[in-house]
C-alpha cells in the first residue's frame, strides 16, 4: 500500500467542550482547522454539568444539530477528580463518532481524528498513513524519571479503519472501560492526573497483542504535542488542565490570549 499525507485524505474531526470553561477554546480550536482543512467534516460538542446527573451534549454534525446523553451518570465532584472524569467521555465520544459519522467517504472506510479544545493547529496534518489499514496514531510520550513510562496521548489522537474493524474494537474497549471508570474512579495510577490517555495505552497494549493488522503510529510528541511551544510544532497544546485539573498550578490568567497563542511565526 502507498502511505498518503492524512491532509489529503477526507477526514471527521471531532472535539466537545464540557463546561463553559472550554466553549471560547472550542472556538479557537477549530477556527485553526477551518483555517487549514476547511473541507473536512465536523462533529463538535458542547456541554453543561446538570444537577440531576445527566450529561447531554448540544452537537454540530455534518448533517444538522443533534443531541447526545452521556449513558451513565455523571455528577462534578470538585478538584481534580472531576478532570480526570471528564477526560473519560472522550472515549465515549469518539465511539459514538465512529458509529454515527466516522466513514465520510463512505461505511468501508472510518476515518476520524479528535483535537482537543485547548490545541491551535498550525500548519496541515500531513503525517503519512496507508488509507487502507487499520491505523490508530497519536504522539508518543515517554516519562523516563518514571519507571520508563510510555503511552500515547490524545491531545491529537487518529482512528482509521473498517466499520467493524480491529480499530472499531479498540474504541469499543476503550470507551467501556471509561464509562466504568467515569462511575467508579480509583486513585491515579501514575504520578500525574490520570486520564482517557492511560487507559487508552493499556487497552492498546492488549489488542497490538491479539491482532497483527492493527497498527500504532507513534508521532513525534514535540512535533505534535507541543508544551511549551515551539516554532516547528504542527499542534501546539495550552494545556487548560493546569488551570482546571490541578487546583489552579497555572492560575486564572492561563492560557494567554488568542491573540499571542496564534500569533508566532513557524518555521
Amino acid at each position: 500500500m502507498t502511505a498518503r499525507p492524512l491532509a489529503q485524505l477526507t477526514t471527521v474531526v471531532t472535539c466537545f467542550a464540557f463546561r463553559e470553561e472550554y466553549f471560547s477554546e472550542l472556538s479557537g480550536m477549530i477556527a485553526t482547522i477551518e483555517e487549514w482543512h476547511p473541507e473536512w467534516p465536523r462533529v463538535i460538542g458542547r456541554g453543561m454539568p446538570q444537577d440531576d446527573g445527566v450529561a447531554t451534549f448540544a452537537v454540530e454534525t455534518p448533517v444538522g444539530p443533534e443531541q447526545w446523553t452521556l449513558p451513565v451518570p455523571f455528577y462534578l465532584c470538585g478538584g481534580e477528580d472531576d478532570w480526570r472524569r471528564i477526560t473519560r467521555m472522550k472515549a465515549w465520544w469518539l465511539h459514538e463518532v465512529w458509529r454515527r459519522f466516522g466513514g465520510p467517504t463512505g461505511p468501508a472506510r472510518h476515518r476520524i481524528v479528535w483535537i482537543d479544545a485547548d490545541a491551535r493547529c498550525r500548519a496541515p496534518l500531513a503525517f503519512e498513513v496507508e488509507p487502507q489499514s487499520e491505523i490508530i496514531a497519536g504522539p508518543w510520550w515517554r516519562y523516563p524519571t518514571y519507571s520508563g513510562y510510555e503511552g500515547i496521548t490524545t491531545g491529537l489522537v487518529l482512528f482509521q479503519g473498517a466499520e467493524h474493524g480491529p480499530v472499531a474494537g479498540v474504541l469499543e474497549r476503550w470507551s467501556q472501560a471509561c464509562l466504568e471508570q467515569i462511575q467508579n474512579l480509583g486513585p491515579p495510577t501514575v504520578p500525574w492526573p490520570e486520564g482517557d490517555q492511560e487507559v487508552l495505552t493499556k487497552v492498546l497494549a492488549q489488542c497490538l497483542e491479539m491482532d497483527a493488522t492493527l497498527q500504532l503510529l507513534k508521532l513525534d510528541h514535540d512535533t505534535y504535542c507541543s508544551f511549551p511551544p515551539s516554532p516547528e510544532a504542527v499542534i501546539d497544546h495550552w494545556m487548560m488542565s493546569g488551570k482546571m485539573a490541578r487546583r489552579g498550578r497555572k492560575g486564572s490568567d492561563w492560557p494567554p490570549p488568542e491573540h499571542l497563542r496564534r500569533g508566532r511565526p513557524r518555521n
